[in-house]
């Protein structure tokens, strides 16, 4: 999750509840966003969950820096159709602590999220002291109208205010830092070489301004990192020169993110070892004369968006360690592997990763690793393609695929994305779904959608119009749910192939239903991997009142008749043609129309 920290006045609000969470945002007066460290969890168990963060953004004043702050909301993952968000912030009575002096109770406008993170940001007043805590009451919600609101998910996160050290302001040395912090404590490490060892022995979360110029230089010997501590973040640093890189040792629920590690000469670049649920993401590993990352005996690891590149062992690896993702890497120009998977590594996920150019292997399993499950991935031009020995999934079934391989030479006669005959990697391991084409994420859309009436008689059928497009590269499997005034209404699930498209009608019958005004909202779940889900929904709006209010004012009068006279004899052909104004669907505007317009002339409804 995020936590913060201002240029000037420097406040660090950790958010924590009951466990923790990773990842933050400080902005700077010159424009400049790095990323810092925060921990949630919310107080209530939802099936919906997601994650909240408390960051500042400092802007300009006449004097220079000065201090605000905002909540920002990011829950992607669990909510993808959520596009609003509604924070109410509130002082813990216990706590006999306010911030904000008397202005709280305070509760924000509806916020758009900000694409593409669908963040909520919202901009409460500056807060007076950095002591106490707050409960930040925050509603998530899906447009559908311009000032219609679906709810999607409610939930609470208690704020704890936390102290921030600066190196070198406050101390000279990250270690002199870290030795006088206490658990929960920020530590910002501002630009420049450090040559230092360092021993992280508290859970802190250490922050450096940016990883191409806050340097950690470890002399050529040792660890320039050694973690002993749980709920660690270590981000933003140019890690370098040394035997060891970083190294993770017994402490779990750490996070190494934004980090570049080069220079290694013995070992590895990374190391992860007996940790629980540790995240390496978004780091640059190489290169070293050294093996990339190495995580081994751990459980519920996460090893994504890094680029391993020219390390002299291993890229990215693990050994004896279950339950792990491994997806969204480049890996490329390895000398023993690219991805492996060693001593009895089970239920591990390799997703989305691009596999090049490693000399030995590109994908390696050892021979006691098994029930893990690769797909997606870019397997291209390495030594030997993949290596393996025991059953292991190599794609996620029809018609999610396999992988795409550049020595795979079979046809796709029907135009799915999808090779005719399996790719055979050894007698325990086919790739049943070859891809075609190099893997993309998936791209659904939803290109259209209106009704046949927007003002239609009750009990009437009114037809919704729909265009999907597959704009991806193959064959896709997606759900699509129709929601009348926030409430699911029908789902259905849809097949297309990569480039197709479909017209879709779909018949409501309004018999049963109240009269007054209808908002539907069409929403195509996104697929794994889908990065683009702008376009995944579109709303309309139908108003449901008796027959021959052709204008929709509740009432059958003069302008009625006056709006049916001036279609009068039209054909559903017709250029000017209002389908509002046939009343009986019968695709002629004619005296029949008039006659239902007249049983009710005078009639209205509230």
């Amino acid at each position: 999750m995020r936590g913060i920290v201002p240029e000037i006045g420097l406040i660090v609000l950790w958010i924590s509840i009951l466990a923790p969470a990773y990842s933050v945002q400080v902005y700077h007066a010159t424009g400049r966003t790095e990323t810092l460290a925060a921990s949630v969890v919310f107080i209530e168990t939802h099936a919906v969950s997601g994650q909240i963060v408390i960051s500042p953004n400092c802007t300009q004043g006449v004097l220079g820096d000065f201090l605000c702050w905002h909540v920002n909301i990011n829950v992607v993952s669990v909510l993808p159709f959520a596009t609003h968000a509604k924070i109410r912030v509130e002082v813990d009575n216990a706590s006999g602590k306010n911030p904000w002096g008397s202005l709280l109770p305070r509760e924000s406008p509806m916020i758009p999220w900000s694409l593409p993170e669908m963040g909520a940001r919202w901009f409460p007043p500056e807060p007076t002291n950095t002591n106490g805590f707050f409960v930040c009451t925050v509603e998530i919600y899906y447009e559908i109208d311009p000032e219609i609101f679906l709810k999607l998910w409610e939930g609470n996160a208690t704020v704890t205010l936390k102290r921030l050290i600066t190196v070198p302001n406050d101390y000279p040395t990250i270690q002199e830092a870290i030795n006088a912090a206490s658990d929960g404590d920020t530590i910002f490490v501002r630009n420049g070489t450090y040559y230092e060892h360092v021993l992280v022995n508290k859970s802190v979360f250490v922050v450096g301004e940016n990883r191409e110029t806050t340097i950690i230089d470890g002399g050529g010997a040792g660890y320039v990192i050694h973690i002993v501590a749980n709920d660690v973040l270590i981000q933003g640093f140019e890690v370098k020169h040394s035997l060891f890189g970083i190294f993770i040792d017994h402490s779990d629920n750490c996070v190494l993110s934004d980090n570049s590690v080069t220079g290694v000469t013995d070992n590895y670049a990374v190391y992860v070892y007996y940790s629980q649920n540790c995240k390496i993401k978004r780091n640059i590993i190489g290169p070293n004369s050294a093996s990339g990352v190495l995580v081994t005996n751990s459980d519920g690891f996460t090893i994504s968006e890094n680029v391993a590149v020219q390390n002299s062992g291993y890229g990215l690896n693990t050994n004896a360690s279950m339950n792990g993702l491994i997806s969204w890497n480049d890996v490329v120009d390895n000398y023993f592997d690219g991805i492996g998977l060693g001593r009895g590594s089970t239920n591990c996920t390799v997703f989305g990763n691009n596999v090049t150019s490693n000399a030995m292997y590109g994908i390696w399993f050892d021979s006691d690793s098994f029930d893990d499950l690769i797909y997606s991935n870019n397997i291209v031009g390495n030594g030997i393609q993949a290596s393996v020995n025991l059953a292991n999934s190599w794609d996620n079934g029809y018609p999610s695929g396999g992988n795409y391989w550049s020595d795979y030479n079979g046809t796709d006669t029907d135009n799915d994305g999808i090779g005719d005959t399996p790719y055979a990697i050894d007698e325990n391991n086919t790739d049943y779904y070859p891809l075609i084409n190099p893997w993309t994420p998936p791209d659904i859309a939803l290109a259209y959608l209106a009704p046949s009436k927007t003002i239609a008689k009750e009990g009437s059928l009114v037809t919704l119009i729909m265009h999907f497009e597959n704009q991806g590269n193959k064959v896709e499997k997606f759900a699509r749910h129709t929601y009348l005034n926030g409430s699911l209404f029908r789902s259905e699930n849809f097949t297309l192939i990569g480039g197709e498209n479909l017209d879709l009608p779909r018949v409501w019958d309004t018999a049963g239903f109240a009269k007054g005004n209808y908002t539907v909202t069409v929403l195509l779940e996104p697929l794994q991997g889908e990065v683009d889900t702008a376009d995944n929904s579109m709303t309309t709006y139908v108003f449901i009142t008796i027959a021959g209010d052709l204008n929709g004012d509740r009432v059958v009068d003069i302008y009625d008749a006056i709006v049916l006279a001036n279609h009068f004899g039209f054909h559903q052909w017709y250029p000017l043609w209002d389908n509002n104004v046939d009343i009986n669907d019968d695709g002629v505007i004619d005296i029949f129309d008039a006659i239902l317009l007249a049983a009710n002339y005078g009639k209205s409804w509230a």
